[in-house]
């Protein structure tokens, strides 16, 4: 059976941990797992997959200068409860939300890659791998935020859809390598974030055009 798209766009925008998100309900999920419930179907693996994670990697951010830590009780576990009380902040705030907020953190409530029933040719001389055409974008590198605007909300999906846009409508010709490279250095350089990049199988090379087909 053909496909009927020649590409997938998924967009997670979110609270988050270390290679996780956090859900509305207090649960983690790991990003590996979202990109695979996809791949499972040996179909999909045939047109490029972009999945844009945008969401925390941890509790670190720019600060306005260097800052030594003289006292021994600075640590990344102190840095990460520290993150967590944050998150709580800005969630919902009902009796059972310091509860529920350390549950997330428990092991017991995550969805990792075991949860998933793969089936018995998930990987064969028949099809592609899993990742194959797979495009991963985190909005920050482990262990640092990802940041938001009041105004317009995420910097890297506002970027993404603005670099994209113009590139589009003025017929750049830039490749997504090219456009997500230079989102990455924007963000760098206004000390936001740095976000993380990964391209599988030439799908550095794609282009975004206009669907004539109007499929």
């Amino acid at each position: 059976q053909k496909l009927k798209y020649d590409g997938l766009i998924v967009c997670i925008s979110c609270h988050g941990m270390e290679n996780k998100i956090i859900t509305s309900d207090y649960m983690t999920v790991e990003k590996t797992v979202i990109h695979r419930l996809i791949s499972i179907h040996p179909k999909a693996r045939e047109i490029p997959r972009i999945f844009l994670f945008d969401s925390c990697e941890g509790s670190f951010e720019r600060e306005p200068k260097s800052i030594r830590f003289r006292d021994s009780s600075v640590t990344t576990k102190g840095l990460m409860n520290r993150y967590i009380d944050d998150i709580k902040i800005s969630l919902l705030n009902d009796i059972d939300h310091n509860d529920r907020m350390k549950s997330a953190m428990d092991t017991t409530k995550s969805t990792g890659l075991d949860s998933i029933s793969y089936p018995a040719s998930y990987w064969t001389t028949e099809n592609k791998n899993p990742d194959y055409k797979l495009v991963e974008i985190h909005a920050a590198n482990t262990g640092f935020q990802a940041k938001c605007n009041m105004d317009f909300g995420s910097y890297l999906i506002y970027e993404f859809k603005q670099m994209m846009m113009e590139n589009i409508l003025n017929e750049g010709g830039k490749t997504l390598a090219t456009i997500f490279e230079n989102i990455q250095n924007k963000l760098h350089d206004m000390g936001k974030q740095q976000t993380i990049n990964t391209f599988n199988n030439n799908t550095r090379n794609l282009q975004f055009k206009p669907n004539k087909r109007r499929l």
